[in-house]
């Protein structure tokens, strides 16, 4: 059994070189033919003014007329013709090699889907061996389960940081949403001050209370970051303790929502900027987190692939 599965891996491992190989091919030729469409192009537009340069040349004109009594008039249609043609070679030269390099790009494409997905079918066999090593409780079953063990926990370490990711880009959007109102509020109160009238002054509460709601929306969603950041498994402690625990401290709803004076508005806004700061400050932890912890899932499958296919 192990012998047979380990046959397989061989010839699937066999098969993703040569998949690469193809993949390799294929992104040679497609640019190629890229290139290709484009000289394509160029020629097919150098033929048509050709084309038309011997058209005006046969027409009847004030211009041919001077060219026919100077008798230059054949020369100019000969040389005109001689460029049409040149360009008409080098047009069909350049459809040809588009032909040429579609069919081969169509060639790797057929040979791919042939092959398949020998990465997914090399997962299959991993899995089964692994399967059969647990099942007969041989000397290294122990060492594999360990293995599908860490991989599984790096899986879900990193589930929890794209979560709070997620989450967060949440309240960053509505915090940014309410700096947008607050602008506005603060152009229309200068209005207002100015003795801009009862339309200003509407206007200016309208985003007052459209920037209020969106900095609410951004304290629920924040709470909920806060309850996800919990249950994120760091790869870094340090990290955590330093950087991403800090977040508790900022405070959403402690935003100033006095709408009295103006320049409550410009200290909201301020307040909000702060904010926003912080939490691009934890956002840039998270994300870097997220690569580690990216990291540590792609050691940790190597690490158990490695193991599976030694036994």
């Amino acid at each position: 059994m192990v012998k047979h599965l380990n046959d397989r891996l061989k010839e699937v491992e066999e098969s993703e070189q040569l998949k690469n190989e193809l993949e390799k091919k294929l992104d040679q030729v497609t640019e190629r033919m890229g290139e290709a469409i484009e000289k394509k192009s160029y020629f097919n537009q150098q033929l048509e003014r050709d084309k038309n340069d011997v058209e005006k040349l046969k027409r009847v004109s004030l211009d041919t007329i001077k060219a026919t009594l100077k008798g230059t008039k054949e020369e100019r249609v000969m040389k005109e013709n001689q460029e049409m043609l040149i360009a008409k070679q080098n047009y069909d030269q350049a459809v040809e090699e588009v032909k040429e390099l579609e069919e081969e790009q169509r060639k790797y494409i057929s040979e791919l889907n042939q092959l398949g997905d020998p990465q997914a079918t090399y997962e299959k066999l991993i899995n089964e061996k692994a399967a059969f090593l647990l099942e007969n409780s041989t000397a290294i079953s122990i060492k594999v389960l360990e293995a599908y063990e860490r991989e599984t926990a790096c899986n879900e370490s990193l589930q929890e940081v794209n979560k709070a990711i997620g989450i967060l880009e949440g309240v960053i959007a509505f915090l940014q949403e309410a700096l947008k109102k607050l602008d506005k509020a603060k152009g229309w109160g200068t209005v207002d001050l100015l003795g801009g009238g009862p339309i200003s002054s509407l206007v200016k509460h309208r985003h007052m209370d459209e920037a209020k709601d969106n900095i609410e929306q951004a304290q629920i969603r924040f709470e909920d970051f806060q309850r996800e950041l919990s249950h994120v498994k760091p790869v870094n402690e340090q990290i955590v303790e330093s950087e991403l625990l800090t977040s508790a401290d900022i405070l959403i709803d402690s935003i100033i929502f006095d709408w009295i004076v103006q320049d409550k508005i410009y200290n909201t806004e301020e307040e909000v900027k702060k904010q926003l700061r912080e939490l691009e400050h934890v956002m840039r932890s998270l994300v870097n987190e997220k690569k580690m912890a990216r990291e540590q899932v792609q050691k940790a499958k190597q690490k158990r692939i490695a193991l599976v296919k030694m036994a």
